[in-house]
């Protein structure tokens, strides 16, 4: 937007050094017609008169110039405009974006208030020992107190207890406390 606003402005100052041209060019003509209309001396008749060919030719030269500069000016206007629509653009949607981010963490804060306060209705119906136990394992590494024991894998940290340890496990009764061996998630296991 800055390159095409200079870029415009250097075409409407060129024009306007143009425009301040020709009007020092139509004054200095008028000018010497009045003294050729005034003049008795045909030596400075003919050097007026070779003066307003001169004056005329780059009369023409500018106005060609000008009407370049206009033809140029315009195009500028047009692609500023564009850039200003693409800029107005961009910002609807960056508006839009950050309606929608906050709208996202409104409802995921409004989730997480839900879940903190559903853990908090079910850490009750835990026993002490075992939510300490849950929330230092938590704290440790993976971020995970408990996981789901699934076809011999960890839920925790996905890895396939061995023979040794899966049977010295499988000996232990559900309602047992275990931990992985690898990354010590408590071991959520089922009946079966």
């Amino acid at each position: 937007l800055r390159v095409a606003v200079g870029s415009l402005e250097d075409v409407q100052s060129a024009l306007s050094r143009i425009e301040q041209d020709v009007h020092v060019v139509t004054a200095r003509q008028a000018q010497d017609r009045t003294r050729l209309d005034q003049t008795s001396s045909p030596k400075e008749a003919h050097s007026l008169s070779a003066e307003l060919e001169t004056l005329g030719r780059r009369l023409d030269a500018l106005e060609e110039s000008q009407l370049e500069l206009m033809e140029e000016e315009e195009r500028r206007r047009a692609a500023l405009d564009t850039i200003r629509a693409e800029r107005e653009e961009i910002r609807d949607r960056g508006r839009a974006l950050q309606d929608e981010a906050r709208q996202r963490v409104a409802e995921r804060s409004a989730r997480r208030d839900a879940l903190t306060d559903e853990r908090e209705k079910l850490a009750e119906a835990v026993p002490a020992d075992v939510l300490a136990l849950y929330d230092r394992v938590r704290s440790r590494g993976f971020g995970i107190g408990a996981a789901r024991l699934v076809n011999k894998v960890c839920g925790g940290c996905a890895i396939q207890l061995g023979p040794t340890d899966f049977a010295q496990i499988s000996k232990l009764p559900v309602t047992q406390i275990t931990q992985c061996p690898s990354c010590g998630a408590i071991l959520v296991r089922s009946a079966e």
